[in-house]
């Protein structure tokens, strides 16, 4: 998939940001399912639904390879090799 970004993230980091992300929304889901008895309940979910949209973020920023916040920082995790790039 080829982006107007450009790719600045190797393929170990995009496979370990899709993986970190799917657990985190999978994480998030089980939560969410689970126990709403108690009295912190809205502070709790508000956690969960972060804790999904950081598992979200992820998997976006795998999937495009590309993370704008790493365009940011003072070096690129990963240099142009042909093998980064996606399929």
């Amino acid at each position: 998939m080829a982006t107007k970004w450009g790719i600045n993230i190797s393929s170990r980091e995009r496979g370990t940001r899709i993986g970190v992300g799917l657990a985190g929304i999978g994480g998030g889901l089980s939560l969410l399912a689970g126990d709403t008895s108690s009295a912190t309940w809205t502070v709790i979910v508000v956690l969960e639904v972060l804790l999904m949209l950081a598992g979200l973020g992820l998997v976006i920023t795998g999937a495009t390879c590309h993370c704008p916040l790493q365009r940011r920082g003072p070096r690129s995790a990963c240099a142009p090799h042909p093998e980064d790039r996606p399929p």
